[in-house]
């Protein structure tokens, strides 16, 4: 089966391609299990990782004499439709 890229060029390596979607697909029932598992363990410690940066964060806040920086509330304007935005200019 003939591919056509973007430039124009056909490319035949048809044959590369379904050795390496093989070579895949063996890795797969090979290992299929393990990397699961694998993949399992990368986010329970990504997570376990995430809460005791956020946790250590909230300690350290509470525990510090810092005061917060000022905070200015905006006033809403409301909905702008464009006749009133050709008005206000």
């Amino acid at each position: 089966m003939l591919q056509t890229t973007f430039s124009g060029h056909r490319s035949s390596h048809a044959f590369g391609e379904a050795i390496w979607i093989v070579a895949g697909i063996i890795v797969l029932m090979a290992f299929g299990d393990e990397l699961v598992l694998f993949s399992l363990a990368v986010a329970i410690a990504a997570m376990t990782t995430a809460w005791w940066i956020h946790h250590r964060l909230g300690r350290r806040a509470r525990t510090t004499d810092t005061q917060l920086a000022p905070v200015t509330h905006l006033r809403s304007r409301g909905p702008q439709t464009p006749s009133s935005r050709r008005a206000a200019a």
